[in-house]
């Protein structure tokens, strides 16, 4: 079957600065054809792993070039992903994957300069400092003019494996909290080493909706090998549902602290689209097998593209109205004169719909203005 052809349904100017207009200063009149640089943080999902494997066999394969976040193989028309929608404003983007990867094999020549998808599969969010210094050393090759001067967007997601394994925490303590403070980390080592940076954190899925593929095939004992906690008994996947909502609460108002949000040299933005989700069913209303890879777990092609046009969506939707779930088959957002921005607290019309934690009292909070 042919690959399915999209057709691009936004207008490209709207999105992008007029001839001889200068670049923007600030991350809050940031547009999508601003954006030159592009990265990824995070796990196997990011990574592509299984997204064109047709058996279990060829799983180990990264796809990276047609991850969600940060593949670029094709075009637009081609694949869906948030390198290839940006690509339809600014044709010079960069840092986006190419191709694949084999996990755990090195690349027979070396890792491209220009792939700044720095995911590995099998991340925990302990694992998302090491890597904001693994993108930040990749960046630091750039030549030091585009370094300085380049916007870069870079997309953060993690905690699927940490909630995966969440059911057999011994202490309430052990999660979430270590874990949002992993994050909180790895956006301050990227905020003092990096700048002109937006980045999207978005907030991790709740791996027990997962369960309703179990009465498929094979999937159970998939799931029980790759997400235990996901096919886990009622009382531990209601505490890891429970672990996934409080992480979710965290990161969000971790982003709303002042320090990411007041500069305009740097922001983070969370992301929400993934929080709700529901499993995508077919035309008889059973999971639609067709999202996912062979293991029941990693995404396939359809869910890459629907995640990017849901990322996508998210970036440009007011911070106070996000959508909070993935419908697939969803339209894909475009800028309009009114909002030609991405979206982040400052640059949207909150009135007094959203507080901002400030940074000398952690406990208390402001307006955002």
């Amino acid at each position: 079957m042919p690959p399915t052809q999209h057709n691009f349904p936004c207008d490209r100017e709207l999105g992008r600065r007029r001839a001889g207009e200068p670049k923007a200063t600030s991350v809050h009149a940031l547009r999508p054809g601003d954006v030159e640089i592009v990265a990824a943080m995070g796990d196997s999902i990011t990574a592509a792993l299984g997204e064109r494997s047709a058996t279990i066999l060829t799983d180990p394969i990264e796809w990276r070039g047609s991850s969600w976040s940060i593949g670029g193989d094709d075009s637009f028309e081609q694949m869906v992903t948030l390198p290839n929608i940006l690509k339809e404003f600014n044709s010079a983007v960069t840092g986006y994957s190419k191709s694949f990867t084999v996990w755990k094999v090195p690349r027979i020549f070396g890792e491209p300069k220009d792939d700044l998808n720095v995911a590995v599969t099998g991340s925990h969010a302990y694992d998302i400092p090491a890597q904001a210094r693994h993108l930040v050393y990749k960046l630091r090759k750039l030549p030091k003019k585009s370094f300085d001067d380049d916007w870069k967007l870079v997309t953060l997601w993690i905690g699927g494996n940490d909630l995966c394994a969440a059911c057999e925490a011994d202490d309430e303590r052990d999660f979430p909290a270590p874990h949002t403070k992993s994050i909180e980390a790895a956006l301050d080592y990227l905020q003092a080493n990096v700048p002109r940076l937006f980045v999207n954190v978005v907030l991790v899925i709740d791996v027990t909706k997962l369960h309703e593929l179990d009465k498929i095939g094979t999937c159970k004992p998939l799931h029980m090998w790759l997400c235990p906690c996901s096919t886990s008994s009622p009382e531990k996947r209601e505490r890891v549902r429970g672990f996934a909502a409080e992480y979710q609460s965290m990161v969000s108002q971790l982003v709303l602290q002042e320090k990411y949000t007041n500069s305009d040299n740097f922001t983070a933005v969370s992301q929400p689209f993934f929080s709700a989700i529901e499993i995508p069913v077919d035309d008889e209303g059973k999971p639609d097998r067709s999202y996912f890879a062979p293991d029941c777990f990693h995404f396939r092609t359809k869910a890459h593209e629907a995640a990017a046009i849901a990322l996508w969506n998210n970036m440009l939707e007011p911070v106070a109205a996000k959508r909070t779930n993935w419908v697939p088959g969803e339209d894909i957002n475009c800028p309009t004169a009114d909002r030609p921005y991405l979206a982040t607290v400052k640059n949207t019309n909150l009135g007094n719909n959203l507080r901002v934690i400030t940074s000398d009292a952690p406990d208390a909070v402001s307006d955002a203005k």
